[in-house]
């Protein structure tokens, strides 16, 4: 969410079709190639987000956020993203490997990471909370491309119940989980609590538990918006 006395932009990625990964695990038996499919994807616009958000907002435990004060220069350079990423179709593809600068389209969470790295703003630090990696195996993996045709139906999905362990064939699935990002916060908030020097501070919305930080001082980049 960007906000600005003029405007505010309330936005993410989501799939276009809910009903897509359904026939694709249970008709088509990707199995875990669901993890790698990319679907049909678009951007979720206010009216689509900010009942939902309100309605979290009031549940305790249901929301948690990190707000960032930012620099006119650097919020007219995301406001730029955010208006080009939908202009150039980007958000037509949905999907947990799609790298948003990339021209790939994006899952849910790589979005909102992307708009930190746009701001200059994404660190190691927080790749190393929020980047979940795991194994899948390949046998798992059905449908095109990587799962080479394979048919790999529910029950024996469900059945197998595990990832792969270094010595076993595998694709690498990555993503920043969400689950991760909510026990930053959450980290966050406990690490701030009496501490002056802590560049977080904690606050609230509603039920909802958030820190904030101030980077109006760290300078806008300059670096292309997108990697070709």
């Amino acid at each position: 969410m960007l906000i600005s006395p003029e405007k505010t932009i309330l936005t993410g990625m989501t799939q276009a079709d809910v009903r897509e990964g359904q026939r694709e695990v249970l008709s088509s038996a990707y199995g875990f190639g669901i993890l790698f499919h990319n679907f049909r994807g678009k951007l979720e616009t206010e009216a689509d987000l900010a009942p939902e958000l309100e309605a979290r907002s009031w549940k305790k435990g249901k929301l948690s956020y990190l707000r960032i004060q930012l620099n006119e220069n650097t919020h007219s350079r995301l406001e730029h993203y955010a208006r080009e990423f939908g202009e150039l179709g980007y958000d037509a593809f949905y999907g947990m490997n799609n790298r948003p600068r990339f021209g790939e389209g994006s899952g849910c969470s790589a979005f909102a990471v992307s708009f930190l790295e746009i701001a200059g703003l994404f660190t190691k630090n927080l790749e190393s909370f929020w980047l979940r990696n795991f194994l899948v195996p390949d046998a798992l993996i059905g449908g095109p491309g990587i799962g080479k045709g394979r048919r790999v139906f529910f029950p024996g999905l469900i059945r197998a119940g595990k990832w792969a362990n270094v010595a076993e064939t595998h694709e690498v699935g990555s993503l920043f989980d969400p689950d991760l990002m909510h026990q930053w916060v959450e980290k966050m908030r406990l690490e701030s609590r009496g501490n002056p020097d802590s560049l977080y501070r904690t606050e609230e919305w509603n039920a909802a538990q958030g820190v904030s930080f101030d980077a109006t001082t760290i300078p806008t980049p300059d670096e292309p918006l997108f990697h070709f």
